[in-house]
């Protein structure tokens, strides 16, 4: 669970390490909440970014959820300097306030819709966790995640959930 992180998730290389220090990086199944009150309404946020590393990055089931009112496109989900191999499928995104709607991802099985989050109060316990009719129950790619944040064995429905939590059936 990330919150308010306007990068959720950075790979980045160093200068004083090899360009290929950073290889195989696996991320899998997280939450990106960024409803921030300090930012202007139209900052570019994103969930991954990637730089300086011609290493690998596979990014996979994760759910991004931004409430800024910035226009389609701007916040993208991955950004990358093509100098490494980054690869995203089955991205959740959740834009409610996106001035000109919210723009779909890129990879295979990504999807736009509302998570339906039964608190976003993170200082409850469990925040984030999916509730009834959530768009993104079911619909994630088959991952070596096999519990969510609590200890949920995945997958419970009739498919692997997007984000942190399995929806409790």
């Amino acid at each position: 669970i990330l919150v308010n992180a306007p990068t959720a998730v950075g790979v980045t290389g160093q200068p004083q390490l090899p360009v290929n220090w950073v290889d195989q990086i696996f991320v899998y199944n997280n939450t990106s909440y960024f409803f921030p009150t300090n930012y202007p309404s139209d900052f570019a946020s994103t969930f991954l970014s990637q730089r300086s590393t011609t290493g690998s990055v596979v990014c996979s089931n994760n759910l991004y959820a931004e409430g800024l009112g910035a226009v389609s496109g701007q916040n993208p989900f991955l950004v990358t300097d093509k100098m490494g191999t980054a690869t995203e499928d089955h991205s959740f995104g959740y834009g409610p306030n996106a001035i000109k709607g919210w723009k779909p991802f890129t990879g295979n099985g990504d999807i736009v819709g509302d998570p339906k989050f039964t608190s976003t109060d993170a200082t409850t316990a469990n925040p984030f966790q999916l509730g009834s009719g959530s768009a993104a129950a079911d619909v994630g790619a088959s991952v070596p995640v096999f519990e969510d944040r609590i200890g949920t064995q995945r997958p419970q429905g009739s498919g692997w959930d997007i984000g942190a939590y399995e929806l409790q059936q």
